[in-house]
């Protein structure tokens, strides 16, 4: 077995001769390789797979068949939580609709009339983009591994999610709803989450040894999340949401009370105790179901006659707050836990007049003595 590459126009191909069961040779061409190096190298990859029995010519491959592969490939380099939810996006939407299909002919009209397909069909188009997000990254692989030239998902079209308008409380409203929820049992857990912005996750999460009652901080470690097989507890996805926040005195006094309660729950439970080490937790120690918290939440609020907004509005609440305190957007971001500050001043930019404002009020007090 023996293959070679040469120039054909402005681009390298990689020719292989492959001997075939009768004892001929077929010739299999690699091509679309932008330099010598890189035919080479497919050259190289392709005659080790030869060898091995493990080559499969790319225009005979479906998607389908690649998916297989590529989702064996994917345990051990990604969080199981998101293998199962590439699994449910391959098998449940990409698999009926593009699986046939081989892995050579599928183009960017392939994925747009896809992704059109999704949203008629009723898809939210946060999923459809997931969707895209998977078949992108899929696709990458099979580039660096020569099976295709190109990306075909990364020229498509893909869904634009709209802004959803951010509703907050003001802080007289979450002032009122504090001192409404005061007697119930979740009441540190909500003030957690309006004074740090942690998301629910986090705050269902949080350990009592991530939290420093002295020095006045939280550090978000792990999170509670649904994947395939429920709820389960898992690493923050990025190193941004692994973070650590200031508490204040308000919110660190309730934690001190809220944990002399649970103290007292663990004493009548005795033995039917389940020890997590969570901080809010059901009376027999297991954790809270995420979906109860938001439920509660919104009977309370509504009990209290406030405007309706959702449990994640009071992230919202939080961060809109904060800018409008003056705390730099920087600060902000490092609360929230977001990659990059830019998500920040996006998802906050209804703050951002009023600080314009305010900045230009306070340059020219600096400048005039006014």
């Amino acid at each position: 077995m023996r293959g070679h590459v040469r120039k054909r126009g402005a681009r390298w191909v990689a020719i292989l001769d492959i001997p075939t069961s009768n004892g001929q040779r077929k010739q299999k061409w690699l091509s679309g390789f932008e330099t010598k190096k890189a035919a080479e190298r497919a050259m190289a990859e392709a005659l080790v797979k030869i060898d091995q029995g493990t080559f499969v010519e790319a225009s005979k491959q479906t998607l389908s068949d690649y998916f297989d592969t590529w989702l064996k490939a994917m345990r051990g380099q990604v969080k199981e939580s998101t293998l199962r939810s590439y699994e449910v996006i391959v098998n449940k939407r990409i698999r009926p609709n593009l699986g046939a299909l081989t892995l050579r002919r599928l183009t960017r009209s392939h994925l747009e009339a896809f992704y059109t397909d999704l949203l008629e069909g009723g898809l939210a188009p946060s999923s459809v983009g997931h969707t895209h997000a998977v078949l992108s990254r899929a696709l990458r692989d099979a580039v660096d591994q020569h099976l295709i030239v190109r990306n075909p998902a990364y020229g498509a079209r893909k869904p634009k999610v709209p802004n959803r308008q951010v509703r907050t409380w003001s802080a007289r409203e979450v002032s009122r709803f504090l001192d409404f929820v005061s007697g119930d049992r979740l009441s540190a857990l909500f003030l957690v989450a309006v004074t740090t912005g942690m998301r629910r996750g986090e705050v269902v999460g949080l350990r009592w040894r991530d939290v420093d009652l002295d020095k006045g901080r939280a550090t978000i470690l792990q999170t509670y999340v649904r994947t395939g097989a429920g709820w389960e507890f898992s690493e923050p996805k990025t190193n941004a949401s692994r973070r650590t926040v200031a508490l204040d005195v308000h919110t660190l006094a309730a934690l001190r009370e809220h944990r002399q309660r649970q103290m007292l729950e663990r004493s009548l439970m005795g033995d039917a105790y389940e020890e997590n080490d969570l901080i809010f937790a059901r009376a027999d120690g297991e954790p809270l179901e995420p979906r109860y918290v938001s439920e509660r939440f919104d009977l309370l609020s509504k009990e209290a006659k406030l405007a309706r907004i959702r449990f994640h509005d009071l992230r919202h609440t939080h961060a809109t707050l904060a800018l409008q305190a003056g705390v730099h957007p920087k600060v902000v971001q490092e609360r929230l836990g977001h990659s990059d500050i830019s998500i920040t001043l996006q998802t906050y930019s209804h703050v951002l007049p009023g600080m314009q404002e305010e900045a230009a009020s306070l340059v020219a007090a600096l400048v005039f003595g006014a």
